[in-house]
């Protein structure tokens, strides 16, 4: 950092913008300032406006929909979420921004860059091509101790004159946002002192509602706990970087650093707190049970239920919540709903009834998949950086 003395910033490859000042005002302040001389400068390099395509028609779309999912579902099957949006699509230089990662978890989420198809193009060669360059890199840069590599096929395909086209091994892991509606009813037994026999503490009414960008892992949320001294707050999380405003401890956002085992977790990734449930249940000696089909809102959707035992429970609550879940142990069930259009998860509900410790109910309700999501940090002034540890 002695070198480093004189400059208030770093830009690193892949990571994001690092800034430093004498106050977290100073450099947040800064970060600001570079972020928009960045975008000046982009603005100043503009590309030519997007190159006009013809339309195509229905029947073309399904074709090549049918041909790029088949061709994709040659070592495991995927399905196809499409934005329709073309902005990206149809720039001159699609090709070039198809190269473009800004963050790790960017590139282990679609992979090291996207592909360009037109919608002409024959599909076998030229995503054979992409899948040979795919495995000639990690062969010339893999050692002996790395790890296997990921699929060679694309995972983000644009496509010009059509739009940004995903693939995943199911509907969910294919989307790219959606909105979380939680609430937790119920009580639970709180021992302030540690000496057990706890009284309850109601949960009913409490509340959280998220947006959440998938293909970043951003999200934007708010929370609301009536029985907890009328607690309420907003979360926004952004890469690395959390802004959390709680009522209790004033109207600014204290900013820190997420760790891996953050509340947040599971709300900035949805698929993966869903599979991790999945894989819970899968190992439980009880099977689940197809109940009668439900609505969903406007939708129709398939609903499972499983009883999972006294030891299983709180992992059940944990793959939903992660860190946030309550402890509580007891047996309980576990109702999963999934729209029959799409199988898209639409709710999950887990029931634990932990006896004397409480019965609490949490219910999850997943809504308004891909469709368009904005998240950024608060403004400066709004901000205030959190202490080591706290």
């Amino acid at each position: 950092m002695a070198v480093l003395a004189e400059p208030q910033g770093q830009r690193l490859a892949h990571h994001g913008l690092v800034t430093w000042g004498e106050t977290h005002e100073e450099s947040y302040s800064l970060t600001l300032e570079l972020v928009a001389r960045a975008g000046e400068y982009l603005a100043s390099r503009a590309v030519e406006a997007a190159v006009p395509h013809e339309v195509p028609d229905r029947d073309h779309v399904e074709r090549f929909l049918a041909r790029l999912r088949g061709r994709l579902s040659r070592e495991r099957r995927q399905v196809l979420a499409c934005d329709w949006s073309r902005e990206v699509p149809d720039r001159p230089d699609a090709e070039r921004v198809a190269e473009v990662r800004s963050t790790p978890d960017h590139m282990l989420r679609i992979g090291a860059r996207s592909c360009v198809l037109r919608l002409d193009d024959d599909l076998d060669a030229r995503i054979g091509a992409f899948e040979e360059e795919r495995r000639v890199f990690y062969e010339r840069h893999a050692g002996p101790d790395s790890p296997a590599p990921l699929p060679a096929a694309p995972r983000v395909v644009l496509v010009p004159g059509l739009g940004t086209v995903a693939a995943g091994p199911d509907a969910a892991a294919a989307a790219q946002s959606v909105h979380v509606k939680g609430e937790i009813a119920g009580s639970v037994a709180l021992d302030l002192t540690g000496q057990g026999g706890g009284a309850p503490l109601d949960l009913t009414g409490t509340t959280i509602e998220a947006d959440v960008d998938l293909a970043d892992g951003n999200l934007q949320a708010s929370f609301s706990a009536p029985s907890l001294f009328a607690l309420s707050g907003e979360l926004i999380a952004l890469g690395q970087d959390s802004y959390l405003k709680i009522s209790l401890l004033g109207d600014k956002y204290q900013k820190s650093t997420s760790t891996a085992d953050s509340p947040t977790g599971a709300l900035r990734d949805p698929q993966g707190a869903i599979a991790d449930l999945k894989t819970s249940l899968d190992e439980l000696p009880t099977p689940p049970t197809k109940a009668p089909d439900e609505k969903c809102g406007d939708a129709d959707c398939y609903r499972v239920t499983v009883d999972v035992p006294t030891t299983d429970v709180g992992g059940a609550l944990g793959g939903v919540l992660g860190s946030a879940a309550p402890d509580v142990s007891g047996s309980g069930t576990v109702d999963v709903w999934v729209r029959k259009d799409d199988l898209l998860p639409a709710k999950v509900a887990i029931t634990a009834d932990g006896g004397a410790e409480g019965t609490i109910t949490v219910t999850l309700e997943l809504t308004r998949w891909d469709e368009p999501v904005s998240i950024s940090a608060p403004p400066a002034d709004q901000v205030v950086e959190s202490s080591p540890g706290s």
